[in-house]
């Protein structure tokens, strides 16, 4: 909706509180995220005004976008390894869905994108689940989401092959015990070195990353966290963190020492007892992310598309990446 009027732009790297309040990924989460100071991103907000009134809040980042972030062939992903250039990407690392607050029209966008414009070579618009009106961006196919609803009748209201696929896994990880820590119980400081380590071993094996974590992520998010947390005879085996907001959950990073886990399944198990838990305490939503398409499907997962768009500043630059479009997008590997 356009309301018209004269349109200023306040830009700011504070996080406004009644940001996201409904969501998952809530002021709270992007606050700490931000101080944790993840990567080479720079995180801002765009506050976007017509005379007095704010209409729009437009949170951003910048960073170094290579070229072959989303590719899993090898030799592709090792052609283009060299290739990038510096982006300011209307959302943010670390959510799956991009966001914008309040009015989404042609004006507003133009302004925001005229601010954008100085902070790097190219402007981008990551994973939104909705059109957006930008007629002079190239629109590419994002990473669908997955996205499980379950009631009190999960896995039983799953079809027979994701049902017996589901009951598989829970059993193949009973011999562990399961811990759950919530905002109410956070998780303790002691634990952080060891998760943190979980982490960092499934980031160097995964073949899309966008971020990587450190300590200090995971003790300043720990307040506002529920995690998941297997144990092999009292050692620490494997993780999940999740954010919680009413009847939703959002999957944020998982961790596991792989040693273990084939013998235990361990990413269905820590799930699987997460969502069961879930379940029980009123989740009915959880966002599985990204990635693994077939088996969170087998979970009972449905997709959730998303959309990219993109403009390079130069404009041969910008002919190119909307002939070679499909770099931006997943591949079919991927998203089988």
């Amino acid at each position: 909706m356009n309301g018209g009027g004269l349109i200023r732009i306040v830009d700011t790297d504070a996080c406004p509180e009644d940001f996201a309040v409904a969501e998952p990924e809530d002021h709270r989460f992007l606050q700490a995220f931000q101080r944790a100071g993840i990567g080479d991103f720079c995180c801002g907000y765009l506050l976007v005004y017509r005379g007095e009134t704010r209409v729009s809040v437009v949170p951003y980042f910048t960073t170094e976008y290579r070229l072959n972030t989303l590719v899993t062939n090898p030799l592709l992903r090792w052609l283009l390894a060299p290739l990038g250039f510096k982006v300011a990407c209307v959302g943010h690392p670390s959510t799956d869905a991009g966001r914008i607050e309040g009015e989404i029209s042609a004006d507003v966008l133009q302004a925001v994108n005229a601010v954008l414009r100085d902070k790097a070579a190219a402007t981008a618009y990551k994973w939104f689940t909705e059109p957006l009106p930008l007629a002079d961006f190239v629109e590419v196919c994002g990473l669908p989401i997955n996205v499980l609803k379950a009631g009190a009748d999960y896995p039983a209201a799953l079809s027979r092959n994701q049902r017996k696929n589901v009951l598989r896994k829970i059993r193949k990880s009973a011999a562990l015990v399961f811990t759950e820590y919530t905002p109410e119980t956070p998780l303790p400081d002691a634990l952080i070195a060891g998760v943190c380590s979980l982490y960092a071993s499934t980031a160097d094996r995964a073949d899309l990353q966008f971020e990587r974590l450190n300590e200090d992520y995971f003790r300043l998010t720990a307040p506002i966290s529920t995690y998941m947390l297997a144990y092999e005879g009292g050692r620490l085996i494997g993780f999940v963190q999740w954010l919680r907001k009413g009847s939703r959950m959002s999957g944020k990073y998982l961790g596991m020492d792989y040693a273990r886990n084939r013998h235990y399944d361990l990413y269905f198990g820590v799930v699987l007892q997460s969502v069961l838990r879930g379940i029980r305490d009123g989740v009915r939503e959880f966002d599985l992310g990204v990635s693994s398409y077939y088996s969170k499907r087998m979970m009972g997962a449905g997709l959730l598309p998303t959309r990219l768009y993109f403009r390079h500043h130069q404009p041969v630059v910008q002919w190119l990446l909307a002939r070679c479009k499909f770099l931006l997008e997943p591949s079919a590997d991927e998203l089988a």
